[in-house]
């Protein structure tokens, strides 16, 4: 990563490293959905070969069940930084609720909301 990259943390919008902590986190959040009618021919055709996935995958038009949108667009990824701080034991909401508000107001920022 390039230091014209860096940015504040995306926690406590302090500085990314600190005096003595050299060391930061990135977390990269990319949304998929299931493609059901994929999903569903894939299994379909687990029945019919009794089991064997491999099999069933090989068989069927897309066995690509999960779609990322960054595979249709590099732009789609939402990359998040953590001082060392935060990443270790600043975090005191559940990781689920923080990285939820975290990744929507990173996107809000790179849209220029």
């Amino acid at each position: 990563m390039k230091l014209s990259r860096l940015r504040a943390c995306d926690s406590c919008s302090g500085p990314i490293v600190r005096p003595g902590r050299p060391q930061l986190h990135r977390i990269v959040v990319d949304d998929g959905f299931v493609l059901g009618t994929a999903a569903n021919q894939v299994l379909g055709m687990t029945q019919v070969f009794q089991g064997s996935l491999a099999l069933a995958e090989a068989m069927v038009p897309d066995p690509e069940v999960v779609k990322f949108l960054s595979e249709a667009d590099v732009g789609a990824l939402t990359e998040l930084l953590f001082c060392a701080d935060c990443y270790g034991t600043g975090l005191v909401e559940p990781a689920g609720l923080i990285l939820h508000r975290l990744v929507e107001q990173r996107r809000r920022k790179v849209k220029g909301l």
